[in-house]
């Protein structure tokens, strides 16, 4: 989790093991549902081992892009309408939410929980919420 000039960006990098596709229907940070329309994503094969970047103004523009570890770009897109995510096994996705309503300036420091629901089950990690320099 980031902050800068009161924008705040939370990111989460997820991976289907499991040998069935899974759809990802809700997001919420500290228990509020982000709005589909400020969550971007990008589903590729594989993994990423390097800490996920702080993108100022996710989702406008060239701000979209990320380095693929295995070459070339990952290119970020929004979520169209109220779909759910389908995430196919094997493979991973990263979500950026944009401005989630449940941090504020005065959280940095502080650890917060993101949960990803599926048809099936939710999924819960915590993180540290940190300013960007």
């Amino acid at each position: 989790m980031g902050q800068n000039s009161s924008y705040y960006l939370g990111a989460i990098l997820i991976i289907n093991t499991g040998g069935r596709d899974v759809v990802i229907d809700k997001v919420t940070v500290r228990g509020q549902t982000v709005d589909w329309s400020n969550i971007f994503y990008v589903i590729f094969k594989g993994g990423i081992s390097e800490d996920l970047i702080f993108i100022d103004n996710v989702g406008a523009g060239a701000n979209t892009t990320l380095k693929n570890p295995s070459g070339g770009w990952l290119i970020l897109q929004a979520v169209s309408g109220n779909e759910d995510l389908t995430l196919k096994s094997g493979y991973s996705m990263i979500l950026y939410m944009r401005n989630p309503d449940s941090l504020s300036l005065n959280d940095i420091g502080l650890t917060i929980g993101i949960t990803v629901f599926t048809s099936n089950a939710q999924y819960y990690k915590e993180t540290n919420v940190e300013a960007v320099a």
